[in-house]
């Protein structure tokens, strides 16, 4: 699958969503960073996206049932941390 992404595109921006406590491990960051560094030539930037509640409302007025509800949104200081040790990992 990473050399779909070589072919793909010159550049790649990768967006990988974190939760607590699904995902919110070093081990888990680490991981993704080793991942790319070894299987994928064409990035030039990736980052971490906290999970946010925003559609909530949207769902609610749709009458629609959010599968993601009673997930806490990830907490601003731990994604921070866990953005660093990503950063630490790609250079």
């Amino acid at each position: 699958m990473a050399k779909f992404f070589d072919n793909l595109l010159d550049s790649l921006h990768l967006n990988s969503e974190y939760d607590e406590p699904d995902n919110d491990t070093e081990d888990n960051v680490k991981a993704l960073a080793r991942f790319i560094n070894e299987k994928i030539d064409n990035v030039y930037k990736a980052e971490l996206l906290g999970y946010h509640t925003m559609a909530l409302d949207k769902y609610e007025k749709l009458g629609m049932k959010y599968k993601l509800d009673g997930v806490k949104p990830m907490d601003k200081k731990a994604l921070n941390r866990l953005s660093k040790v990503m950063n630490r990992y790609l250079e």
